[in-house]
């Protein structure tokens, strides 16, 4: 995935505050080959996560963001 366009599009999508489904839908078909599951909850949230190989004592990384314009 090259940055700059993938800005353009993220940018581009509709975001508005309650009404974020153009912004989910960039982020989901860009993160679904990175990850091992993604999902939505009831709220629009997306969630995605990404197994590793360790035995689940290495540290974990929970990255967060709002979808939505300012």
């Amino acid at each position: 995935m090259q940055v700059i366009p993938f800005l353009r599009e993220l940018s581009a999508a509709t975001g508005i505050a309650g009404r974020e489904h153009g912004v989910r839908t960039v982020v989901q078909e860009a993160w679904r080959p990175l990850v091992d599951e993604i999902r939505e909850d009831k709220l629009g949230n997306l969630i995605a996560l990404k197994r590793g190989s360790g035995s689940g004592q290495r540290p974990r990384l929970m990255l967060a963001a709002h979808m939505d314009e300012v």
